[in-house]
């Protein structure tokens, strides 16, 4: 029997500059598919998290390159782009205005946030009007998704006194549920769940007993935006059977940055403690006189509640 004991882990704005658009970054195959974020000059680890400040339409200052200054969604290797969607789930609306180099004139009359693309472009781009005084507000914030060649990258776009008064990711209480199919599977396999709110989480690490150890770069865990883009499912698969306390801890780039304007944000953790039944003994198994499928099994063992699988074979 698996006895389960609880204990407790984004959003992104961008502008346009230039209508001409090339990446000036030579990125290895493994990063092809990418968001990259021209105003930072970095391609975004997924769920990252970022202000509207550091997307805007006008260049910053000493950068005169005409490159549009947006989180851009794009495979480096093919004429293919992606499609951003709001928190909610529903497509960015498309702008196909002018945009003119340099940010020496703004024509920009989009809404706020778009999405934005070009026919001389290959590359889908999320931007934001720098000439807007009106902040970001919370129908806009959240988690964004490019979804790009059966891929799904994630930002996360807070107004920037959002992102300044964070306090970093929270982490709900950890749950575990049983895989039991294949039923044949020894050791059994469980998955570890728990939701993030409070911003994305950019990094992941957890760890376990038997030196366990895990990060958001594993195949055995996954990120998923759930709550209309407020929240991320987190979910870690374990596949041996030890018991003992497993705790996961998630950070992002509000954490790295630490304290603005008194504001001290920090990395936000979940746990769970697990412990694992003793193998029964004794077991019996008796046919029933009410019919042929009716058996009784009993064991013996440290603890009740075991799951039982059966198979039928011959006759």
């Amino acid at each position: 029997m698996w006895r389960v004991c609880v204990y407790t882990i984004v959003l992104v704005v961008c502008s346009l500059s230039g209508i001409q658009g090339q990446l000036r970054i030579d990125p290895t195959e493994e990063e092809v598919v990418h968001l990259w974020a021209e105003y930072l000059e970095l391609i975004l680890p997924d769920y990252y998290m970022i202000t509207s400040q550091q997307f805007p339409d006008t260049e910053k200052d000493g950068d005169d390159d005409s490159f549009i200054e947006g989180i851009w969604c794009l495979h480096y290797m093919s004429n293919t782009y992606g499609t951003f969607y709001y928190p909610n789930g529903t497509e960015v609306v498309v702008y196909t205005g002018t945009i003119s180099s340099n940010g020496a004139t703004n024509d920009y009359t989009g809404p706020d946030p778009i999405f934005q693309t070009d026919e001389q472009l290959t590359y889908a781009v999320l931007c934001r009007d720098a000439d807007s005084t009106t902040p970001i507000t919370s129908d806009y914030e959240g988690l964004y998704k490019c979804i790009i060649d059966d891929r799904t990258l994630v930002v996360g776009v807070y107004d920037t006194s959002t992102y300044n008064d964070n306090t970093g990711p929270e982490a709900g209480d950890m749950s575990l549920s049983l895989i039991s199919t294949p039923r044949y599977v020894d050791p059994p396999v469980f998955n570890l769940i728990f939701t993030v709110t409070n911003g994305p989480p950019t990094d992941v690490t957890c760890t376990g007993p038997n030196s366990f150890s895990i990060d958001e770069t594993s195949d055995d865990l996954s990120r998923e935006v759930v709550n209309d883009g407020t929240a991320t499912l987190v979910t870690v698969t374990v596949r041996m059977r030890e018991g003992g306390n497993y705790q996961c801890t998630v950070s992002n780039a509000r954490v790295e940055d630490g304290t603005i304007n008194s504001v001290t944000a920090t990395e936000g953790s979940s746990s769970l403690s697990v412990s694992v039944s003793d193998t029964p003994t004794g077991l019996t198994l008796t046919r029933l006189g009410t019919g042929l499928l009716h058996v009784q099994l009993s064991w013996t063992g440290s603890s009740p509640g075991y799951e039982v699988f059966y198979s039928l074979s011959g006759s």
